[in-house]
This record gives C-alpha cells, structure tokens and sequence, in this order.
C-alpha cells in the first residue's frame, strides 16, 4: 500500500483493514464449507 494522503489515511486505513477483512471473510466462509463439503463427499 502507498501512502499519499498521510493523516488523512491513517484514519481511514483502520476502516479499510476492518471492510478488507470482511469482504475476505465473507469471501472465503463459502469457499472454505466447500472445500469441507468436498472432502466429505470424496
């Protein structure tokens, strides 16, 4: 990550980081269960 905007994106880094983690979570919770679903079946 770069950082231009100094103050500015600190503040707003710890918002980013939190919505970034998220999105990855509720990203990776489907494909995770299918990876489980998988194994069970084989």
């Amino acid at each position: 990550m770069v950082n231009k905007g100094g103050k500015d994106m600190k503040k707003e880094s710890f918002k980013d980081k939190m919505i970034e983690r998220i999105k990855v979570s509720i990203f990776f919770i489907p494909f995770i269960l299918a990876i489980y679903v998988l194994l069970f079946v084989i």
